[in-house]
């Protein structure tokens, strides 16, 4: 039986939202179960109709909004990336940050990515952005991930920075998905970070990743 992925589109843009309507709803596995703008709609929306993704349109919702939407749904944003702080990228727990220049196919792809597991999808860019915030607001305060992580949780780490599910994490290291879950919850206590977002900058920012 096929699953259906449920998103919510939100964008002020009337003509934008709808030609995003009928690209998703044009996916056979995918289905837009409201078109809504600003913040009381979209939190009203979320709530009445519990939608596995939320996509959000430039600034359409705020920052508070997002926050309380993302306690619920996966949070797509679809904006400018030079007017995205890393800040509010982490602060919203957002999953993806797509340009509105992206390709419907590279929309659509996030959006199967995002709905099939953990995964955070972060631009170059956003990534850049994250890696100056992290030095900046906790210079001496983390430790270097490879001091403080095991051997098999830096393997977990890595694969993350790639943009891997628990899923495929847990076939790429042939183990269970709950041990992937497992491992998840440790990287982030030890690194002392809120979300898979940071741990990722994290790791950039140590250079355990090249950017």
């Amino acid at each position: 039986m096929l699953t259906v992925t449920r998103v919510l589109i939100c964008s002020t843009d009337l003509l934008f939202g709808a030609g995003l309507r009928a690209l998703i709803d044009a996916q056979p596995d995918l289905e837009v179960v409201a078109q809504v703008q600003g913040d009381h709609e979209s939190l009203r929306a979320t709530e009445e109709w519990l939608p596995d993704i939320v996509l959000i349109s430039g600034l359409v919702v705020s920052l508070d909004v997002q926050r309380e939407i993302a306690r619920t749904a996966k949070v797509i944003m679809l904006a400018d990336v030079d007017t995205v702080r890393g800040s509010d990228f982490f602060s919203v727990n957002a999953r993806a940050v797509l340009s509105p220049s992206s390709s419907p196919t590279e929309l659509i792809h996030s959006i199967h990515v995002v709905a099939s597991g953990d995964t955070v999808l972060m631009p170059l860019a956003i990534a850049e952005k994250t890696v100056r915030l992290v030095r900046s607001t906790a210079a001496g305060v983390r430790s270097d991930p490879q001091d403080i992580l095991t051997g098999r949780q830096l393997d977990v780490l890595v694969l993350l920075t790639q943009g891997l599910s628990n899923a495929e994490v847990a076939a790429e290291l042939c183990v269970t998905e709950t041990t992937v879950r497992s491992h998840v919850h440790q990287i982030l206590n030890r690194l002392a970070v809120r979300s898979r977002a940071q741990a990722v900058a994290t790791a950039y920012e140590s250079g355990l990743i090249a950017i």
